[in-house]
Parts: structure tokens; sequence; C-alpha cells
């Protein structure tokens, strides 16, 4: 199998609309239990639209995993988020690589970065544990399935 091509760019509403489209199970249960009244695909243009940045990896040309940092009501905190297709099974490593870098500077932006992951997202809290977010083991949110994460500090907001 050819290594994969990948590459960065800013996301679009195309873009989201088509990893909303392929979403991977576990990133579609989490949207499902966190906005259960919503499509999906308006719940990624929405994510894309409010973020103060999201960026699109692409995989061999398509757009596989997309994330950014939107603000919260409190100031200095953003919710940091990531979506993905199952095309990210391809590009685990360099996709890690940049990531690092990208969430520097969305601390740079806000100094605390939260959010909530589904328990069961396995991919997802590897991710974040390997970025130095801390991930709560204490279930949190609607349903009670969902995990507390956090940068900079340990605090729900």
């Amino acid at each position: 199998m050819a290594k994969p091509s990948y590459s960065f760019e800013a996301a679009t509403p195309e873009t989201a609309r088509y990893i909303a489209e392929h979403l991977r199970d576990a990133d579609r249960r989490e949207l499902t239990v966190t906005d259960p009244d919503r499509d999906l695909v308006a719940v990624l243009l929405e994510s894309v639209r409010i973020s103060r940045w999201a960026t699109v990896a692409r995989v061999d040309g398509l757009p596989a995993i997309v994330y950014g940092v939107a603000p919260t009501a409190e100031a200095g905190v953003g919710a940091a988020w990531m979506l993905a297709t199952d095309a990210i099974k391809r590009v685990r490593r360099p996709f890690i690589e940049v990531c690092r870098g990208e969430v520097d500077l969305m601390q740079a932006a806000f100094p605390i970065l939260c959010n909530y992951v589904h328990c069961d997202n396995h991919v997802a809290i590897a991710w974040l544990e390997w970025l130095g977010f801390k991930v709560s083991k204490a279930p949190a949110g609607p349903g009670g399935v969902m995990r507390y994460f956090s940068k900079g500090a340990f605090r729900r907001v």
C-alpha cells in the first residue's frame, strides 16, 4: 500500500460538509449525544462558522479531519474540537505531529482549552492525552457518556 499524501488548509463549508457526511462512527455518536435534535451537517457547519479558526487535513486529496477552537462565554477559554472520517487511521502520526503546534496556537488565543469527548471515542481520547490535555475519568455531560478534557487549567466552564 502506498504511503498516503496529506495536506492542511482552512476549513470551508464544502470540506466540513464532506467530513460530516463521512464521519467515523465514534464521532457520529459523540455529536448525536451532544446535539441530538440537529442534523450532523448543520452541527459541523456551525462549529466551523463560530470557530476562531478551523483546519482541514486532506488525505489523498479528500477532506478527512477537521479541527478547531471556538470561543466560549468565558474570556480566555476556548472549546477545542476535532472530528474525522475513517481516513484518520491512515495518517495518525503526521496528523499528531502537526497538531502539537496547532494546540500551542490555540492556547496563544485561549490560555484555557476545554470541551467534552465521548467516553467510547478512544482515538480522540488518545489524541487529547498525547497533546497534553487532562481527560477526566468521571462521566459527564448528556447521558453521562462524555468525559471532560482541558489544557491550561482543569476546571469546568
